[in-house]
């Protein structure tokens, strides 16, 4: 493994010589090499290759180095077509975990299930649950290949996220898994925005908007790291797929009692019927079933649980 300390951007440019040291990599804050850059791409689509041909379709990811383009996806008449350009991976900063996590985004696109982008795209997942689907199913998958034992990656994890990923998880492989998801993407979210002359994300401000409805385009950066979060933490198994029709299929719902890894609502709007927060909390303000304090207003229109319902016994739905 060689690290890439994280820092602000003018932390890491300011220390830029040092890092090639601490690394014992010269190009460390040139962003990845040419090796890095193909053996990134290549893992993961040597995972989904086989996904793919199970649904009868040939994905094919194109490496081409000398582009700028960010990585981009499509369907044509041969199958599945993943574009990634090069040149926006040499910028200081970037890591192949990273990497891994944008290809898997397009991947998402793909196999990401609901929500879609309208009737007339309704293959194509929106770019929220193809962020949810990257650190849910893909990354977990990718990392758990000894071939990304050595991938390069952020060497100083965020205390919060650490926190987040240890609530969810009690085993220690997967606690780090969990935590190396989400720093994967802080490093991408944290290249993006200075590829855009913008603030970094932190997973210390989550995003505080709720939007009316779900939205197909891209969140906010620091909505996209709060979703990476959350399915970095969402305990579901990566080889349960997502569905096109049932949302809740293989995600974090709290129809299914989870309380964390639900998708943010930064982009994402639950289905009429499908409460925020799952019955387990509500009988718990309630007072377990006892006359209890009373319920925050945005949790007055949720249900009350019903006769003969069960409360919580402590387990966390997989």
């Amino acid at each position: 493994m060689r690290p890439r300390p994280r820092a602000s951007l003018w932390v890491r440019l300011g220390l830029c010589a040092g890092l090639a040291v601490l690394t014992a990599r010269p190009g460390a804050c040139e962003g990845l090499s040419r090796e890095e850059f193909d053996a990134a791409i290549g893992l993961v689509e040597s995972v989904y290759a086989p996904d793919f041909a199970a649904r009868r379709l040939t994905l094919r990811v194109r490496h081409d180095w000398d582009s700028e383009e960010l990585p981009q996806t499509t369907r044509d008449g041969e199958g599945s077509l993943i574009v990634v350009g090069g040149r926006w991976v040499r910028r200081e900063g970037m890591t192949q975990d990273a990497l891994a996590l944008a290809v898997c985004h397009e991947l998402g696109h793909q196999l990401g299930g609901a929500p879609t982008v309208g009737p007339l795209w309704s293959w194509l997942s929106s770019e929220g649950q193809a962020d949810y689907f990257a650190t849910l199913k893909c990354l977990r998958r990718v990392f758990s290949d000894r071939r990304g034992a050595e991938f390069s990656r952020v060497s100083s994890p965020s205390a919060a996220a650490a926190q987040a990923c240890s609530q969810a998880y009690s085993d220690g492989g997967e606690q780090a898994l969990c935590l190396r998801s989400a720093m994967a993407g802080l490093s991408l979210m944290s290249v993006l925005a200075a590829r855009a002359g913008d603030p970094e994300p932190r997973f210390e401000t989550p995003a505080a908007e709720q939007v009316p409805a779900s939205l197909e385009d891209y969140p906010s950066r620091q909505c996209r790291l709060d979703t990476f979060l959350a399915g970095a933490v969402c305990r579901q198994s990566p080889m349960i797929s997502m569905s096109y029709s049932d949302p809740a299929r293989g995600a974090c719902t709290a129809s299914q009692g989870h309380a964390e890894g639900l998708r943010p609502r930064c982009w994402y709007k639950p289905p009429p019927g499908e409460p925020l927060v799952p019955k387990w909390i509500l009988w718990a303000l309630r007072g377990g079933g006892r006359e209890g304090p009373a319920l925050p207003r945005d949790l007055e229109a949720f249900p009350a649980p019903g006769s003969g319902w069960e409360p919580f016994d402590g387990s966390v739905p997989r």
